[in-house]
């Protein structure tokens, strides 16, 4: 072979070295991105979507905005759609009311004043006569009585320099429900509608229930009733609870109405789905009708799943 061919030869393959060393870094680049890709996707956590669910729950149709299931016994969201979403809480706001006043007034007598009074949603109560405390309570649960709630608050008064209403905030914040406020202990709207008397998440107020079933359980207890009569120190009371389906659920624990103009339907039902197995449903920003569909469709898909 010539001098000259031997260069040409030798020029060849340093070309195709070339051309192999390029084509390996390519690979190496590219399977490095693929890895480091890979290994990131691992070390980060997986988002957590907008609606999980298991099967039983596939293609519910809902009315509400925000809904949630919860699993109390095993400690497990088996549904949740917009759970951490800030809405009106209605008259939700008054399961907050009582437990505050059950935790800070001992058991006594609580006299209705013209101060507790107001137009929105009469519920009987009359100006001088007085209640037990936990009667009040129950009845202001059970019928959703905004009357009631101004009256439980005023017994109970100022507590460590701070309003009623300070201190529900405050035990909110204890309990870790970062998106829950309130404005008054009924959850009225304000009268230009400006303001929710509470706000906070189907989350916050699912896992409320959820501490009082496990704290103390008979504050709750007057709601699972569809009916109930009380007894002021001059006349007899007679309340029906505001939840219409109470009776059309079987095993239901506790539950709770609210509905205003801003927030629309709401309803949180604590129900046992088998022997000593409680779940919570609650919805959010329903209709006033639809937030009893949406909770029978709820608890239907509960029982579906927790028998498979």
């Amino acid at each position: 072979m010539t001098p000259n061919m031997n260069t040409q030869h030798e020029n060849t393959i340093n070309t195709q070295k070339v051309y192999l060393s390029i084509l390996l870094l390519i690979c190496l680049i590219a399977l490095g991105v693929i890895t480091s890709r890979a290994t990131t996707a691992q070390q980060q956590p997986q988002e957590v979507q907008e609606v999980q669910s298991f099967e039983a729950f596939n293609d519910l149709d809902l009315e509400a905005d925000s809904v949630y299931v919860w699993d109390v016994k095993n400690r497990q969201m088996l549904y949740g759609r917009n759970i951490e979403e800030q809405r009106p809480l209605a008259s939700l706001s008054k399961i907050m009311t009582a437990l505050v006043a059950t935790e800070n007034l001992k058991e006594g007598s609580v006299r209705i004043t013209g101060d507790d009074l107001i137009p929105e949603g009469d519920s009987g109560l009359e100006v001088g006569e007085r209640w037990r405390i936990s009667d009040l309570i129950d009845f202001t649960l059970l019928v959703s009585s905004n009357d009631g709630a101004r009256a439980i608050a005023g017994a109970v008064g100022g507590l460590q320099d701070m309003s009623f209403v300070e201190r529900m905030n405050q035990r909110a914040q204890e309990l870790g429900l970062q998106n829950m406020y309130f404005n008054n202990p009924s959850g009225l709207d304000a009268h230009d509608l400006s303001n929710s008397g509470g706000y906070g998440s189907v989350r916050d107020i699912v896992h409320l229930f959820d501490y009082i079933l496990r704290t103390n359980p008979s504050l709750l207890e007057a709601t699972a009733k569809d009916a109930l009569n009380f007894n002021s120190d001059i006349k007899m009371h007679q309340g029906e609870n505001t939840n219409k389906i109470i009776n059309d659920i079987p095993f239901v624990i506790a539950s709770k109405t609210g509905y205003t103009d801003l927030a629309g339907g709401n309803l949180v039902v604590a129900v046992d789905v088998a022997p000593n197995h409680p779940v919570i449903l609650g919805v959010l920003g329903s209709t006033p009708q639809g937030r009893f569909w949406d909770i029978e469709k709820l608890y239907r898909a509960t029982i579906q799943h927790i028998k498979k």
